[in-house]
């Protein structure tokens, strides 16, 4: 997510290469990245209006835990995605995301 202005361009991220999966939303949002950040993991109702509008349920988030030393956070959200009309194979995917603060 890039908060920068669109005049600016498009931030890369400087650990793609490590991503799995694929990309399922890339948008600039004209908000600071604090504020976005807050929507994303902190107001849970926003994120599951999120999903809803993805067509995904199922939606069950766990609680934030500390990972030991360090001040990270890490907490697995997992739910399931209906996939497009016209895909040939199964018609949902089931998904889990290890999200970090």
């Amino acid at each position: 997510v890039s908060t920068r202005p669109s005049s600016i361009g498009p931030i890369d991220c400087p650990v793609a290469d490590s991503h799995e999966g694929r990309e399922l939303l890339n948008v600039v949002v004209a908000l600071p990245v604090d504020q976005v950040f807050t929507l994303m993991f902190v107001h849970q109702q926003f994120m599951i209006d999120v999903y809803n509008n993805k067509k995904t349920y199922d939606i069950i988030s766990s609680q934030w835990q500390s990972t030991g030393s360090s001040q990270d956070r890490t907490r697995q959200v997992t739910y399931t995605m209906t996939l497009p009309a016209n895909n040939l194979g199964p018609k949902v995917s089931y998904c889990t995301e290890d999200q970090v603060s």
